[in-house]
């Protein structure tokens, strides 16, 4: 399995070089060499996850087959501030956002956000605990060690955006995201204990915000979610790259990804109709 990074975001799985005029024929050679390999060593399938757009890799070798799911992201229309943004949404979407984003004055909260050298050790602890936190509530498995984030703040520090909330100076919850010149990823979150409507806040309004702030084009605030469409994330597509050993196997899985294809097409349409800006 082609998953890393190990996080739900599209990018190259194969990588090959920019000198090379015909990418696309290299990509689905090497594919063929894994798969070949694979066959080999009598491994039941093979899978790339979070591909750009497969089809013309499934073109070149019918044995492939494409799955296609939806994510929900926010895209940054050069808005000049979040109220600038909250403009272009409908008058009963606007008040529902302006509601949620009271949890933080109602609560006495106050938002920080730290990046690089300004994340400390006692902010990765308590993070940790909040990571541990979420995972146990929603029956979970805690497979990120404390080492790991520890290892990320080393290696990564300049690209991770720390957001934590706190009550009379004392840390309730933190939400995690990385960065690039053009994204911001939302991944973790956790609190101590609920405060309504601290979620949106830490995880899709901050980031928003940082967003426009620092002119990042996309925010992706990790899988599923519908809830998220009702606050400017809008449904994309997202695809994924399989061949499975037994054929018959394969053709019936093949068969129902076709009929899944549709069915989220037609979702993403459906979706698209209740998008929260004026002009819908």
């Amino acid at each position: 399995q082609s998953a890393i990074p190990f996080t739900p975001v599209t990018g190259e799985r194969i990588i090959v070089s920019d000198a090379l005029k015909d990418k696309l024929s290299k990509k689905v050679e090497i594919i063929n060499r894994i798969i070949k390999k694979t066959k080999k060593i009598n491994v039941s399938s093979l899978h790339f996850n979070f591909l750009p757009q497969p089809n013309n890799i499934k073109q070149q070798n019918p044995e492939l087959l494409v799955r296609q799911g939806i994510q929900f992201h926010w895209k940054n229309n050069n808005y000049k501030s979040f109220d600038d943004f909250l403009k272009t949404l409908s008058s009963r979407k606007r008040k529902v956002i302006k509601k949620e984003r009271l949890c933080i004055d109602s609560n006495n909260l106050k938002i920080k956000l730290l990046i690089g050298d300004k994340i400390t050790s006692e902010h990765w602890d308590f993070f940790y605990q909040c990571y541990l936190n979420t995972t146990g509530r929603k029956w979970g498995s805690a497979y990120l060690t404390k080492d790991f984030f520890l290892e990320l703040s080393k290696t990564l520090a300049d690209k991770i955006l720390l957001i934590i909330a706190l009550k009379e100076e004392k840390m309730v919850a933190s939400a995690i995201n990385f960065l690039s010149s053009t994204h911001l990823y939302g991944r973790l979150w956790g609190t101590m204990y609920d405060i309504p409507y601290l979620h949106f806040e830490l995880c899709y309004y901050q980031a928003i915000e940082y967003a426009i702030a620092n002119n990042i084009k996309i925010v992706e605030a990790g899988a599923q979610g519908e809830h998220k469409l009702q606050r400017g994330y809008m449904p994309e597509k997202i695809w994924s790259l399989h061949w499975i050993k037994d054929q018959q196997f394969s053709k019936a899985i093949n068969k129902y990804l076709d009929q899944e294809i549709s069915l989220t097409n037609k979702q993403k349409k459906d979706l698209e109709q209740f998008a929260p800006f004026k002009n819908n």
